[in-house]
């Protein structure tokens, strides 16, 4: 997402808001935050703005319940109010990976596992049963999703920040509003193609090796 961000064009937009849709309760070491990415895009979008959005890192000081902070930081006033605005968004542009694959979802995975929170093998059986993940939340190759019936993806909603989840970007598609899947690279073609069944997305930026084997595989 960081690389789709700082190859797009300059434009003049000023009556745009750029919302960090992926932002959760993680460790601060990640290389690139949701917030910078938007603060990228409204930089090549001239005179639009862009809304950032501080989630605290997971706390596991004995004496700090992380789930307790957690919905501290829900209640305020001003994140309650950003999260309804990004509730109503026209548009949304998400990234996708693997489950192992990718950076940010595997050390958040890491991070709840040394915690203790997580079983060791937290993600080889994630990775067992889910093809991908977008947003940190992952799904099936059928494009279904969902913490009920997974006891590991049930633990990574309670301990994340979930923005938008994978209800709201199928609910955006079903009313006409556009999710733009932005994904290179051949190892994520299963993700994709499962994304696009589940109706997580309805446009697709990637290379032009993914697009075959999509269409023709």
């Amino acid at each position: 997402m960081q690389a789709v961000a700082a190859k797009f064009p300059e434009h003049s937009f000023p009556a745009l808001t750029i919302f960090p849709i992926g932002v959760s309760m993680e460790p601060n070491n990640l290389p690139v935050h949701a917030n910078t990415i938007a603060g990228i895009l409204a930089g090549k979008l001239k005179e639009s703005k862009s809304n950032a959005l501080q989630v605290p890192p997971i706390v596991l000081d004995p004496g700090v319940n992380p789930l307790e902070e957690k919905e501290r930081f829900l209640n305020m006033a001003h994140v309650r109010e950003t999260l309804k605005q990004i509730k109503a968004i026209d548009v949304a542009v998400v990234g996708i990976s693997t489950i192992k694959g990718g950076d940010s979802f595997r050390q958040l995975c890491e991070y709840l596992i040394a915690a203790g929170i997580l079983p060791a093998d937290a993600l080889t059986q994630l990775e067992n049963e889910m093809v991908g993940e977008i947003l940190h939340q992952p799904f099936r190759a059928d494009g279904s999703f969902g913490p009920r019936d997974n006891p590991i993806v049930q633990k990574l909603y309670e301990h994340m920040v979930i923005v938008l989840d994978l209800t709201d970007l199928r609910k955006m598609v079903d009313s006409g509003k556009d999710v733009i899947l932005a994904a290179t690279g051949e190892e994520k073609t299963d993700a994709i193609a499962a994304a696009l069944k589940g109706k997580l997305a309805n446009w697709l930026y990637t290379d032009e090796k993914v697009a075959s084997k999509l269409v023709y595989e």
